[in-house]
C-alpha cells in the first residue's frame, strides 16, 4: 500500500518535508481551502514546492464548504457548478485527480425529508452536475460515507455504493474510511464485494479518537488491509486522516509511528 497524510495545506511545508523524509508517498488536503483562503500565487508556490521535493498531491477531501448545499431547497446547481469550476481552475497546478466528497454539512438533509427522495436527488446531482465537471478536469469522484454523528445521509459504504450504482459512471466511485466504518459498526468483510468500485481509502484510529494510527492502539489495521486486497483495491492509496494540526515534534513522532506500523501490513 502507498501511504499519504491528509490535512496538509500551504503553510505546512515543514510538515510535508518531514513526511517526505519519513517515506510517505503523497499528501491530501481540503479542496474548499483553495477556493477563498489562498490566492493563486500562494497555490502556485505550493505546487512548486511539492514538485521540488517530489511529493505528489493526488487527492482532495473537504470538497464543499458547508454553505454550499447539495440536497434540498437550498441546493443551487448554478452555485455548485461555479464553485467547482473556480476551485478546479485554481488548483490545476496541484494535479490531484481524486476528489473525495464527504462534506457532511453541505449534504445534510432536513430531518423531515424523504430519505429515498434525497438519495435520488443526490444521485442526480452527482450524475448531471458534478461528474461532468470532474470529467472535464480529468478527475474522479470518491463518495465518502460519514458516520451517523456527522451526517444523516450516505453513512455506510453500502449507502455510498447505492449512489455509485445509481449514477453508473466510471468517474463516480466509493471511498472507504476505517474510522467511519468502525464508528458505525460496519462489517469490513462486506467490502470485498466492491471490486472495481473503491477509488480511495482513509484511515485513522477509532479507539484513539481519530488520531494517527499507532501500534497497540486497539485497532486491527491488518484485517482492514487484508480486506482491501481481497477487494482488489487497485490504487492502493491510503490517506491518514489524523491530527495533522498538532505541533511539529508531535507530528513527526506520530507520522513515524504510523508509517512503521502501516507500511509493513
Amino acid at each position: 500500500m502507498k501511504l499519504g497524510i491528509a490535512g496538509l495545506i500551504p503553510g505546512t511545508e515543514r510538515k510535508i518535508s518531514i513526511a517526505k523524509e519519513i517515506g510517505y508517498d503523497f499528501i491530501e488536503s481540503g479542496l474548499f481551502h483553495y477556493y477563498d483562503k489562498f490566492e493563486q500565487t500562494e497555490i502556485n508556490e505550493f505546487a512548486a514546492f511539492l514538485k521540488e521535493i517530489n511529493m505528489p498531491y493526488i487527492s482532495t477531501n473537504g470538497m464543499f464548504p458547508g454553505d454550499i448545499k447539495l440536497i434540498g431547497k437550498e441546493a443551487d446547481k448554478v452555485k455548485i457548478s461555479e464553485y467547482l469550476h473556480t476551485v478546479f481552475e485554481k488548483t490545476a497546478c496541484l494535479g490531484a485527480n481524486v476528489c473525495v466528497l464527504g462534506s457532511g454539512n453541505a449534504r445534510r438533509i432536513p430531518e423531515d425529508s424523504s430519505l429515498d427522495a434525497c438519495y435520488d436527488e443526490f444521485s442526480e446531482l452527482c450524475s448531471e452536475v458534478i461528474a461532468p465537471i470532474l470529467e472535464k478536469y480529468g478527475k474522479v469522484l470518491a463518495i465518502e460515507p460519514l458516520n451517523y454523528s456527522e451526517c444523516n445521509i450516505v453513512n455506510t459504504v453500502a449507502d455510498s455504493m447505492r449512489v455509485v450504482k445509481a449514477v453508473n459512471k466510471p468517474s463516480v466511485m466509493t471511498l472507504i474510511d476505517l474510522y467511519h466504518v468502525r464508528y458505525n459498526g460496519e462489517d469490513i468483510n462486506t467490502f470485498a464485494d466492491y471490486k472495481g468500485y473503491i477509488k480511495h481509502v482513509h484511515v485513522a484510529s477509532y479507539p484513539n479518537k481519530r488520531r494517527f494510527p499507532r501500534p497497540y492502539d486497539g485497532e486491527n489495521y491488518k484485517a482492514f488491509f487484508d480486506v482491501l486486497r481481497r477487494a482488489e483495491y487497485a490504487e492502493k492509496n491510503i490517506s491518514i486522516e489524523g491530527d495533522a494540526g498538532i505541533g511539529e515534534i508531535s507530528f513527526k513522532n506520530a507520522a513515524m509511528s504510523s508509517y512503521s506500523l502501516l507500511k509493513q501490513l
